[in-house]
């Protein structure tokens, strides 16, 4: 087994957090893994490390979160048997430890669900070309990831199989509001901005662009990185867990200027390296380990690095492929 996923949640009394640690087995094709939940008081005090529960599945995938945001239910992708190939979610109860219910809704693989931030609302995207919550498509090839806007109104979708595009939706109506589709292969990552008025995403090719969700939906920054001497292949070229450092709202609220400015930090499999950019400043920096760190950083094993964001620490936590877990102060 390998650790596919790791989250945490704090509970809505704050007295208490939850890790998720989701497992897969290597190479398998019927989604074979296990889900283990502790409950951990804020000083970390109890005994022992046996999990308080474990479900047979695993989670999903492309930015996917399993709880919902009160932590009441969380999400899971049952394992499949060559009898019984289908493509489901089960919701668990966080609190009772039980299955409440199991959506079948795609015929082909779920590569992402999550909640609307105000869990009223479970969405999934799929192979299928559906985002279901209320089906929405057929979109532009295989469905990789989906997100709620914060105000739960609209929900992106990023799509693609040898050309991407990226489309939003009204949740209440299914009209389409935007769609892009100026990329040249799938775009798997995408994160709005704390109040909603922008969009990040990230395609194969180094291709990373804002867009404006207000102003008539413009293009507010499409970004290419400098792919000079380096291989085409899709580990190192393409765009992986794009998020916003400070908000990237336009309102100027949490470390984000006025006029929509804000840091945006994603990976590539450059250097196994994670890329931030200040976009008031027009600075891009790289935070890799060096070639002397790790022989595991070859040619052959440049694979994607997992990144964290500690708003608090002002601190970026880098799970790096050669097993090092580095921490990086950003002024």
């Amino acid at each position: 087994m390998t650790v596919k996923h790791l989250e945490w949640h704090r509970s809505q009394s704050a007295r208490a957090y939850y890790l998720l640690l989701a497992s897969t087995k290597r190479g398998s094709k019927h989604n074979l893994g296990q889900t283990f939940v502790w409950e951990l008081t804020e000083g970390c005090d109890r005994q022992g490390s046996e999990p308080d529960l474990v479900i047979q599945g695993t989670s999903f995938a492309f930015g996917s979160k399993s709880f919902s945001f009160s932590g009441a239910n969380l999400l899971v992708s049952p394992p499949r048997t060559q009898v019984e190939n289908t493509h489901v979610i089960e919701v668990w109860d966080s609190f009772m430890h039980t299955r409440s219910m199991r959506l079948d809704a795609h015929t082909e693989h779920i590569a992402w669900a999550g909640y609307s931030p105000d869990d009223r609302m479970i969405a999934s995207a799929s192979w299928n070309q559906t985002i279901a919550t209320r089906t929405l498509g057929p979109v532009n090839g295989q469905a990789w990831t989906a997100s709620f806007s914060p105000d739960c109104k609209l929900i992106a979708c990023g799509c693609g199989n040898s050309t991407a595009s990226v489309l939003a939706w009204k949740v209440d109506t299914g009209e389409v509001i935007f769609a892009a589709d100026a990329f040249p292969a799938w775009v798997r990552t995408l994160a709005w901005s704390t109040d909603g008025t922008r969009l990040a995403f990230g395609a194969m090719g180094g291709a990373v662009r804002v867009q404006n969700m207000e102003r008539d939906v413009t293009i507010e920054q499409d970004w290419r990185m400098n792919l000079t001497g380096v291989r085409r292949n899709r580990v190192l070229t393409e765009i992986r867990g794009i998020q916003w450092l400070d908000g990237g709202g336009g309102g100027g609220g949490g470390g984000g200027g006025g006029d929509g400015s804000g840091r945006i930090c994603f990976s590539t499999g450059l250097d196994a390296g994670v890329e931030v950019y200040d976009r008031e400043r027009n600075v891009k920096w790289r935070f890799a380990p060096k070639e002397e760190d790790s022989s595991a950083l070859g040619p052959g094993n440049r694979s994607a690095t997992a990144a964290l964001w500690s708003g608090i620490q002002n601190m970026l936590v880098c799970m790096n492929p050669d097993g090092v877990v580095r921490l990086w102060k950003l002024d």
